[in-house]
């Protein structure tokens, strides 16, 4: 394994044969520090028959992706909708296309298998492309098929880390699985290996491979118009958004699911609030303060139509205030109300 990758998971597949049954699996990242997440560069970007993304191979101005993005607007995102995936697509850079070739140093980190699923799909991806779609100097084509791939990729690799967090189980995990070309592979394994097989095919061999742009290096910058500095990778979404990934293992993160009601995401840090990038960890029920307000004014609306209630069934506002642990002004009040 290439030492200088930053975030490189520490998990092999000799390990385990090494491993006695059922031992506490270990999971660590070096270095043991976060790794700050660059900016992305968004190419301007049109979708053409809702089967391909067209981009101009001229980066705009780079953007400062959001907290927790991967678990959180593509998770919410419809891939089933070629509209959707072009808004997503213009807001926040181009996803996918990570080279799976391998290279000398990397041949003993990738299931021999599963690279050859990977070569496969980017074989078609590249062979489905109608020649007047073809790449030039002007603009990168790429399917819509090649987005959904890699985002349900990543959605499945949030689902492994879930897994090992014992927040998903075994079961849960396989019938939520989104990558169906991945699933023969460890369905098959699923007897005798297990978790340990899933945690590394998609943290140790598809994770890793998606944090190579990030690594002990150096950049050299002419201070050339649109030029970036020599030595400066431009990661794709994907391996973005796998370092973010890569952090919150790092942190040995657990995700957390709104407490509102009405809200599906789970979350690690409550957006809207923070102020200096200081996220309170403990203590936070909801994703983001509009998620707060809005659970908030929901349990208003309860107790006042439930003090409405009491009041007609006969019960005094000292009563109410009471039962419902409110101060007797503002029982008084949502009595008034009509």
């Amino acid at each position: 394994m290439n030492e200088g990758h930053y975030n490189e998971l520490q998990y092999h597949e000799d390990d385990l044969k090494k491993r006695p049954k059922n031992p506490q699996l270990r999971i660590t990242t070096w270095p043991e520090s976060k790794v700050s997440v660059p900016a992305a560069y968004v190419f301007p970007v049109w979708l053409c028959q809702d089967e391909f993304l067209i981009f101009e191979n001229r980066p705009g101005d780079p953007v400062v992706l959001p907290d927790e993005l991967y678990l959180r607007e593509l998770k919410e995102l419809d891939l089933h909708d070629p509209k959707a995936i072009l808004d997503f697509s213009r807001k926040y850079g181009r996803f996918g296309w990570t080279d799976w070739e391998l290279d000398r140093d990397s041949s003993n980190d990738i299931n021999s298998d599963l690279l050859e699923l990977l070569k496969t799909q980017a074989q078609a991806f590249t062979r489905n492309v109608p020649i007047q779609y073809l790449d030039s100097e002007l603009i990168a084509v790429r399917q819509v098929d090649e987005f959904i791939f890699y985002a349900a990729m990543l959605r499945d690799m949030t689902r492994a880390w879930q897994l090992y967090k014992r927040q998903l189980s075994l079961e849960d995990f396989f019938n939520e699985m989104e990558s169906d070309w991945l699933k023969p592979l460890l369905e098959q394994a699923k007897p005798h290996k297990g978790e340990d097989w899933i945690l590394l095919l998609l943290l140790g061999n598809l994770l890793n491979r998606g944090l190579k742009a990030f690594q002990v290096r150096l950049e050299i910058d002419f201070n050339i118009d649109n030029a970036f500095p020599v030595g400066q990778p431009v990661p794709d979404l994907f391996s973005l958004l796998c370092l973010q990934l890569a952090n919150h293992i790092n942190e040995n993160a657990t995700y957390k699911p709104c407490g509102n009601e009405t809200c599906k995401n789970v979350f690690v840090r409550q957006r809207g609030r923070a102020s200096g990038k200081r996220y309170r960890l403990k203590g936070v029920d909801y994703c983001d303060y509009a998620c707060a307000k809005s659970q908030a004014q929901r349990d208003l609306r309860r107790r006042q139509a439930k003090t409405r209630r009491l009041h007609r069934d006969g019960a005094s506002p000292e009563a109410i205030a009471k039962q419902l642990n409110a101060d007797l002004a503002s029982v008084k009040r949502w009595i008034s109300k009509k």
